[in-house]
């Protein structure tokens, strides 16, 4: 079984458990249907309490209450050798993210996190990762070997969420409460989105929390959201730094 699989074991069976401990119910008994059900409910509080405690700030505002959220730089010790990201590899899982500006990756690799912008990325806020090498030289300058950060997640106590079960949440809230976010499956996200350069914001915050699933997914308290692409390549958003090691040179 590999590293992956048994990662989304956890995930599944943490829901299970947090669902069955908090209702004080039979597990037998739940249907899955019934358990997103749930958890969909648990992510439109999530949801609606967070924007009523930043209601009045204005989109600007709001997208750096987001960001500093989610901007937490990896810890000095997570920041190994060569030697020591090797011995650590071989019980985790070896990430790559690739920068098309070498001075990015640089500061990566000393620990210092960038959070890029919340409308231009599909997933919202978070660092992005994957799997592929291929697919980080892509994005990194073809010109520099450095431009290509080398990380690793370990398997201890990492919680990963399923972009595809997130977004099945999302969408059972956008039906369920169609007053309120049904707005979102009648029209496309590029909708809400102010086009106003540099600072291209979403129009109003609903908008901005719904579509940063980096955002939902710290909010659920997972450390990373995991993306199958149509090239079945993984890719991970990572929005929790703590079990994040990088190969810092």
């Amino acid at each position: 079984m590999n590293f992956f699989k048994k990662l989304t074991i956890i995930f599944f069976s943490l829901l299970i458990t947090s669902t069955c401990l908090s209702k004080n119910i039979q597990c037998a008994g739940i249907g899955r249907a019934s358990l997103m059900q749930y958890q969909a409910e648990k992510l439109y509080k999530i949801i609606t309490d967070f924007l009523e405690e930043n209601k009045d700030a204005s989109p600007e505002n709001f997208d750096k209450i987001c960001r500093n959220l989610i901007s937490q730089n990896i810890p000095e010790k997570n920041l190994l050798t060569e030697v020591d990201f090797e011995e650590k590899s071989k019980s985790g899982l070896i990430l790559y993210r690739g920068f098309s500006k070498k001075g990015f990756a640089k500061n990566l690799k000393a620990g210092e996190v960038y959070i890029g912008s919340n409308t231009k990325n599909l997933f919202g806020m978070g660092i992005y990762t994957t799997e592929s090498l291929s697919t980080a030289k892509f994005y990194s300058d073809k010109k520099d070997t450095d431009s290509v950060v080398k990380m690793l997640l370990t398997t201890s106590d990492i919680k990963i969420l399923e972009n595809k079960y997130l977004e099945k949440l999302k969408k059972i809230i956008c039906t369920k409460h169609s007053d309120e976010f049904g707005e979102f499956l009648k029209e496309r996200r590029r909708t809400f989105i102010n086009e106003n350069p540099p600072n291209e914001l979403f129009k109003n915050n609903k908008a901005a929390v719904f579509y940063n699933s980096g955002l939902l997914t710290k909010l659920l308290g997972y450390d990373c959201l995991h993306v199958s692409t149509s090239n079945y390549i993984n890719e991970y958003l990572i929005v929790n730094t703590d079990n994040l090691y990088v190969l810092s040179k």
